[in-house]
């Protein structure tokens, strides 16, 4: 099994450390909660039942914190050793190596979502004089890298899903005639995903009508009808069928009719030009090699949509870092409405941008994926069409 953290290397782990100004990096694992170390750690779920701390300070060796019961847990990592049985010796290991200094762990008062490490341990360090950091940044930049494989392996999802939604669209306009619903959508969708060797989870989002409406919307049933002079929304995500493949998550929308009115037009002008502005600024802060955080990018959809009254519409963050899952470990989230995401957007990354608004007719969302390779270079996978696409588009 790859080790996240003997591959990135313990210098250059140091070398993050002392750059974003710490002490050192106590990674903190019990019982399954903190799903970021085990995966840094390379600890398999079930295989640590007592509290155990992985310690890497900015100078020196790394310090291996176990309990009596488990000593062996950690072994396939470097460092030195320490053992206890009971809170006091925990309490008086910790003190040596952490105590008045300031140590990354996984936590952070901005990103509920990136935390997992318990108010017990968090409230320990505090009574130790630890001055608490956040690690969010160092694992962005030690491990939430794509490597050149993956992000061609996203490429070549993207470019299947894209021409699967508009197939399944297609397929769906032939047939409104005959009686079809949002479930024989889904089902030609994962059909053909399967054809496609595309792997997934759960199944696409398909909401005709007032349903898209709903920004996760779960089919019951067959659902509902699909009708002319209809709002479709098709959300599917895919990845390869090849190891450490990277998910593309794409979202069209579609009139079912041949003519659309003109609030839905203006409408759904605004979103696009929303997910306009925001790759901009994406490309932008790139190409000049300034720092961008996922916050940022989000605030740039709120203040377009402020400008446009339309804010009170909108009832979600403008996207997610992508990687092997869906909604991917450890990168940004371009968010600033839900929380704040300080992370860094970098390169060697991919995420989604989806600038939404949600109406009581319908929804409309709009997603498509960036890439930024290692130079900063940026390209759009997916990318949605300057109108909505309908029937003569199509058929």
């Amino acid at each position: 099994m790859s080790i996240p953290l003997v591959d990135k290397g313990i210098v250059a782990t140091q070398r993050l450390i002392k750059q974003e100004k710490l002490d050192g990096w106590l990674l903190y694992h019990y019982n399954d909660l903190n799903s970021h170390a085990m995966k840094i750690l390379g600890i398999n779920s079930g295989e640590v039942s007592r509290q155990t701390f992985y310690f890497i300070p900015s100078i020196g060796n790394s310090i291996k914190i176990v309990h009596d019961v488990e000593k062996h847990v950690l072994d396939h990592l470097q460092g030195d050793k320490c053992s206890y049985c009971g809170q006091d010796e925990l309490k008086v290991l910790l003190t040596r190596l952490v105590g008045g200094k300031r140590i990354a762990i996984e936590y952070s008062q901005d990103i509920p979502s990136f935390s997992r490490v318990d108010g017990a341990v968090v409230d320990m360090l505090r009574e130790l004089h630890v001055e608490i950091a956040s690690s969010s940044n160092l694992i962005v930049e030690l491990f939430s890298k794509l490597t050149i494989k993956q992000l061609d392996q996203q490429k070549s999802a993207s470019e299947l899903l894209d021409k699967i939604q508009l197939d399944a669209a297609a397929y769906a306009m032939k047939n409104l005639e005959k009686g079809f619903y949002e479930k024989d959508l889904q089902e030609y969708i994962l059909n053909r995903m399967d054809t496609s060797d595309l792997l997934t989870v759960g199944v696409p989002i398909c909401a005709v009508g007032r349903n898209s409406s709903f920004p996760h919307y779960t089919v019951e049933g067959r659902g509902a009808k699909l009708e002319k002079n209809k709002v479709l929304m098709i959300d599917a995500w895919g990845r390869l069928n090849e190891k450490d493949s990277v998910y593309s998550d794409l979202t069209k929308m579609f009139y079912l009719g041949k003519d659309t009115d003109s609030l839905l037009s203006e409408r759904y002008a605004i979103v696009y030009e929303a997910t306009q502005r925001c790759i901009s600024l994406v490309q932008s802060r790139m190409k000049e090699k300034k720092l961008l955080r996922g916050f940022e990018v989000d605030l740039e959809t709120i203040n377009y949509f402020k400008e446009k009254n339309q804010l009170k519409y909108c009832c979600h963050r403008t996207g997610h870092c992508i990687n092997e899952r869906v909604h991917g470990d450890f990168g940004a989230n371009l968010d600033c409405l839900e929380m704040k995401d300080t992370r860094l957007v970098t390169n060697n990354a991919c995420y989604s941008i989806e600038p939404s608004l949600y109406f009581s007719e319908y929804g409309i969302r709009l997603e498509s994926n960036i890439a930024i390779d290692d130079s900063g270079n940026i390209e759009v996978r997916g990318g949605s069409k300057p109108s909505i696409i309908t029937w003569s588009d199509l058929i």
